[in-house]
């Protein structure tokens, strides 16, 4: 039996004849067509990004009077009552939802502290002209009164690049990681305390270390998300560039974050010896 035979393709690289069906369309394309493409793209880019920023304050004031340690299971709630239930799993929706809040939260900051301001000017819109509480209550009104609120932001941030936008969703995943280690030191010590006076015998349990809780908890909570990368569905249909595409990026996902993590023990270790 005769085995298919691929060529290999690194990542963003195109094959030979995905090249030359890209060489026919861009002679079928006109100048028209693909300034309207343009332009419908810019106005989508500027729409879903006011409107993440919208969601994020939505969300933020809701937090803002749920009862500590509920957040999750609200936001779960409003999962399952939603439509993402069909395009997401909870997780990946949850994470979702928390960058949003981050961007929000790190927008308003931006607005009260004229951050904007300090940025590389990319056009004349280094200035949102409304305030923080007007984006606010944007957020969460049905009012036609409020349109001209949401017209200048659409108007600001669709005068910001694409790489703002990415740089802002960037620093947004950042911070929610930063919010992730926050909450596993803080349910770490929780832990390490309630084991610290459980007994054992008549005598008081040694508390677990901090990095043995925070590893026990990578363990239960983000090995198994890891290990849905490989099964998740659809990945038994990838072959050849298709898998090899797939599977490379994953190994760069993960290469980095090793690289990262060696980095952090390294430190770790260099402190030690100060």
């Amino acid at each position: 039996m005769q085995k298919e035979s691929y060529e290999l393709i690194h990542p963003g690289q195109l094959s030979k004849p995905l090249e030359k069906a890209l060489q026919l369309r861009g002679k079928e394309l006109s100048d028209a067509k693909l300034s309207t493409l343009i332009s419908d793209t810019e106005q989508t880019r500027a729409d879903y990004q006011a409107k993440a920023i919208l969601t994020g304050i939505a969300l933020l004031a809701k937090k803002f009077v749920t009862k500590h340690g509920k957040w999750k299971a609200y936001c779960e709630k409003l999962f399952e009552n939603g439509s993402t239930a069909a395009i997401l799993d909870f997780e990946a929706s949850y994470r979702t939802i928390r960058l949003y809040t981050q961007l929000a939260r790190r927008f308003l900051w931006k607005i009260e502290t004229d951050g904007f301001a300090q940025e590389v000017v990319e056009t004349d819109r280094e200035r949102i002209p409304v305030t923080a509480q007007q984006i606010t209550a944007l957020a969460v009104s049905d009012s036609e009164a409020m349109d001209p609120i949401f017209e200048q932001l659409h108007h600001f941030v669709a005068g910001r690049s694409l790489r703002r936008m990415l740089a802002d969703f960037r620093q947004a995943e950042k911070d929610a990681d930063e919010e992730d280690r926050q909450a596993a030191l803080e349910a770490a010590k929780t832990e390490n305390r309630s084991t610290g006076n459980e007994t054992t015998g008549g005598e008081a349990a040694s508390p677990k270390p901090i990095q043995l809780l925070l590893w026990e908890s990578y363990c239960r909570d983000t090995a198994p998300m890891l290990d849905r990368l490989f099964d998740r569905p659809g990945t038994e249909d990838l072959r050849g560039e298709e898998a090899i595409a797939y599977y490379s990026n994953i190994a760069s996902e993960l290469e980095e974050r090793a690289k990262r993590a060696r980095q952090l023990a390294e430190a770790a270790k260099q402190g030690q010896g100060a």
